[in-house]
């Protein structure tokens, strides 16, 4: 947990199968360097997501190809946010990648590149794309909102189809119950409904626009969530979209 440019979040979610529910985030795109002869499973990056307080693992495995066997001699780690390792898995032809996340430090997503550097001539160096994410104990998932780009008459006076068009976005502090929301937004013509989740520690925020009060033009504003965690009591995500007088 695919193209160009991924979301880090919905990436990572696959590829550490659960680091459950990833907040994911702004687009990036990922560069990767390709050696003849080596290859990496699943990808040729490593995707790192640790909530905060707690440490997570996340691994690849390099494979070499080329007849010659490969050793790996050592690694240099650009980055203080996390520690990387290396095991052998069969002498000379796999092994395993292992970067360590500690949910510490500065939240978000950060990028760096991995050193490993090898007895081969013709790659003396391979290099791991790392992106590392701190996240915090209460977090939304999209990080922004998208109303989308339609004509104001598909939804004027429509209140069903302007519900149909709606958008989720989910605030957690997963593990944690007893979690209390109230969302508000400096767009007038926006309508919230919230559902607290089962297990008391996530809430489902259904968001459209108000098929009466919208209006033709840009969408741009905030969606603003006080919580009733002491650590954060408020988040602030952008809405955006564009409504064509027609």
């Amino acid at each position: 947990m695919i193209c160009t440019i991924l979301r880090f979040f919905a990436v990572a979610a696959l590829l550490a199968a659960a680091a459950a529910s990833l907040p994911l985030r702004a687009q990036i795109k990922i560069p990767t360097y390709p050696v003849d002869g080596i290859a990496y499973e699943p990808l040729p990056v490593v995707f790192a997501l640790a909530p905060r307080g707690t440490v997570k693992e996340s691994f690849i495995e390099i494979i070499n190809r080329k007849p010659e066997p490969l050793e790996i001699t050592g690694i240099e780690n650009p980055s203080t946010r996390f520690a990387a390792r290396i095991e052998t898995l069969e002498a000379g032809r796999r092994f395993r990648l292992t970067v360590t996340l500690k949910g510490e430090g500065p939240s978000g997503k950060q990028s760096h590149v991995l050193l490993l550097k090898t007895n081969l001539a013709s790659a003396p160096v391979l290099k791991i794309p790392v992106n590392t994410f701190v996240q915090e104990k209460v977090y939304t998932f999209p990080e922004s909102v998208f109303l989308g780009r339609f004509g104001i008459s598909e939804i004027k006076g429509k209140t069903q189809a302007s519900r149909g068009m709606a958008q989720i976005l989910m605030v957690y502090r997963k593990g944690r119950p007893g979690f209390d929301i109230k969302v508000t937004s400096d767009v007038p013509f926006l309508k919230i409904e919230s559902e607290l989740g089962p297990k008391g520690d996530q809430w489902e925020n259904t968001i459209w626009l108000d098929a009466e009060r919208a209006e033709p033009g840009e969408i741009k504003g905030t969606i603003f969530i006080e919580t009733n965690d002491p650590d954060i009591p408020k988040l602030s995500v952008p809405v955006t979209g564009r409504l064509l007088p027609k």
